[in-house]
């Protein structure tokens, strides 16, 4: 999908016509709809995971997650992107985001294939079964850091905490072999926030292979996706 559109929040004003649509996704009774990615996930074993990276699939685990925080705040390609402020700010909240990165780690949840872009925008329907398409961003990772733009897409809508909440148990539950439902809600609670730099480290990587002058405009989604991370940290402090 194509947008013209400045920002996100242009971008989703621009879907609203179709939000009835979108939402019947969410009033549906029966979860494999809406569960359909998560289980498939979820049922990938180790071994599989182990092919996917040897076949090259990318490796953007919690470890590497961790080691790109030094990497990009050295990285004074990406930082101009950055006001001064933002730059100082990100450099204050390092232990945390290391401290936070382990806290998900605790949780002892298996990485597995994440999509990398997962929204409404990326998923259709055909006779009945959910598609998600656009592959591109495909890695191997934390199987909750998708959630910052898969259940975060519903904010735009009226009923947004409901459609929210009944999404993210119908992904959740999928990893109930793992963890009880109230540490599942805990553990995506933190791949909410580091999510976005799960998005940083995306765009970056991004933006470092594309020539000028695209890497200039991706570079933009790098800034949008600090302040979206120091948004997060700043709700987690306030709340922790």
């Amino acid at each position: 999908m194509l947008s013209a559109e400045p920002t996100l929040k242009a971008f989703y004003e621009r879907l609203l016509p179709f939000a009835d649509t979108f939402m019947a996704l969410f009033g549906r009774h029966c979860l494999p709809s809406r569960s359909a990615l998560s289980r498939f996930l979820a049922a990938l074993d180790p071994e599989t995971v182990e092919a996917l990276l040897r076949m090259g699939c990318l490796d953007r685990s919690l470890e590497k997650l961790a080691e790109h925080i030094d990497t990009f705040m050295s990285d004074t390609e990406a930082l101009s992107y950055l006001d001064a402020a933002e730059v100082e700010q990100l450099r204050t909240y390092t232990p945390l985001l290391k401290a936070l990165c382990q806290q998900l780690a605790s949780y002892n949840l298996p990485s597995t294939l994440v999509h990398g872009d997962l929204h409404s925008g990326n998923v259709a329907f055909q006779h009945g079964k959910p598609i998600f398409f656009d592959w591109a961003d495909g890695c191997v990772s934390h199987p909750f850091l998708d959630a910052v733009t898969f259940w975060g897409g519903t904010s735009v809508f009226a009923d947004a905490t409901a459609a929210r909440t009944r999404l993210r148990t119908a992904y959740l539950a999928q990893w109930l072999a793992y963890a009880p439902m109230e540490r599942l809600i805990e553990a995506a609670q933190v791949a909410e926030i580091l999510g976005s730099l799960y998005h940083i480290m995306r765009n970056r990587d991004i933006s470092a292979n594309m020539e000028t002058p695209w890497n200039k405009a991706m570079g933009t989604w790098v800034t949008f996706w600090v302040r979206e991370l120091l948004d997060g940290l700043a709700e987690y402090e306030r709340t922790s």
